[in-house]
């Protein structure tokens, strides 16, 4: 299944080359959870925080087809 990955982050240090707001298109198998899809594309789960179809979610949420995740940074300031 596809579901879309929204970075709203630095993540050019896992995917060189990746910009901020720039989304990935990842295919997982069905009842995957948020972690499957960060792993496929090499990025850990602790780097960022997740939302889930403009809700707060979890590593462990299990995605449905055509999820939206957005990426956040865990942790900014200046």
């Amino acid at each position: 299944m596809i579901v879309v990955l929204k970075a709203y982050a630095d993540i050019d240090f896992f995917i060189p080359g990746a910009k901020i707001g720039q989304s990935f298109e990842v295919d997982i198998p069905q009842g995957a959870p948020i972690k499957a899809a960060l792993e496929k594309l090499g990025i850990p789960s602790n780097a960022y925080g997740f939302f889930l179809n403009g809700r707060y979610a979890t590593e462990d949420k299990i995605l449905n087809p055509n999820d939206l995740v957005y990426l956040l940074e865990a942790i900014s300031g200046g």
